[in-house]
């Protein structure tokens, strides 16, 4: 029996399509994507019916970076359909994390789950079980340990929970406040669009960033974190020169999306 009370609760003991999960708080989610790295020129508020037609050819496929966005509570919440961006690129959590606080929670078990935390452009808490057991960077790894021991895990003991690795950093992420409801994914209007590759993201932030951190390149620093520049520096990081990505407009059967995530309901 689902007893989850929390803003992932639909989620939870499903067989959900490969996606990525990104949250940031006190932002709204047009500044989400915007540090997410989207190309400006795809995103829009669509109705399902037109996010169907404009984006459902790239829907599912890892080289489509759809993207999703919302707000549950203080927290604005972005959905990689298919794609995985926020894994691929290190620092595009750090990034959404400027001045506040970002999550990252690829919703698959497969290879693994992982769940990162990043606060002020530092990542705090990186957890992954890609190799069975608990792997842990970031500045704090230890952070989340009394809230993984509240829920009866034992990770250096390969224990999860009831739910396993994936439901215990669901859980971990409901504790602090994220949420995404099934109804602004699948039934309202939505803001959406298509990220930049990361190698089209990363070759229009340097036009812009070069100049702004010249250390980058000598320092070895991570990209992990933007620790150690100014706030002014930080918000360079973010202005990404808009690079087109064509939009096919192939059509998706409509109401696949809506049918797959309500079967279960």
């Amino acid at each position: 029996m689902n007893t989850t009370t929390g803003g992932l609760g639909w989620m939870y003991d499903r067989d959900l399509p490969l996606h990525n999960l990104t949250f940031a708080r006190q932002i709204n989610a047009r500044e989400l994507l915007e540090r997410m790295g989207v190309d400006q020129n795809t995103m829009a508020m669509r109705e399902q019916d037109h996010f169907h037609y404009e984006l459902g050819g790239h829907l599912y496929t890892d080289d489509g970076y759809v993207v999703s966005a919302g707000h549950y509570r203080s927290w604005a919440w972005a959905w990689e359909h298919g794609s995985w961006k926020g894994i691929e690129d290190r620092g595009l959590v750090p990034r959404a994390s400027i001045g506040t606080a970002a999550l990252e929670l690829p919703a698959s078990e497969k290879p693994g789950a992982v769940f990162r935390y990043a606060e002020d452009g530092r990542l705090t808490t990186g957890l992954g079980t890609t190799d069975s057991s608990l792997a842990r960077t970031g500045s704090d790894p230890h952070r989340f340990d009394t809230e993984i021991q509240a829920l009866g895990a034992r990770p250096e003991e390969y224990e999860y929970g009831p739910r396993g690795s994936l439901g215990m950093f669901y859980r971990l992420a409901e504790n602090l406040g994220v949420g995404l409801p099934l109804d602004d994914l699948n039934d309202r209007p939505v803001l959406s669009g298509r990220l930049l590759p990361p190698s089209l993201a990363v070759t229009a932030e340097s036009l812009n960033t070069r100049a702004a951190f010249p250390r980058l390149g000598s320092t070895g620093r991570s990209a992990d974190s933007l620790e150690g520049f100014d706030h002014l520096d930080q918000q360079r990081a973010l202005s990404f020169v808009p690079i087109s990505v064509t939009s096919s407009r192939m059509l998706l059967e409509p109401g696949w999306q809506r049918r797959h995530f309500s079967s279960s309901r």
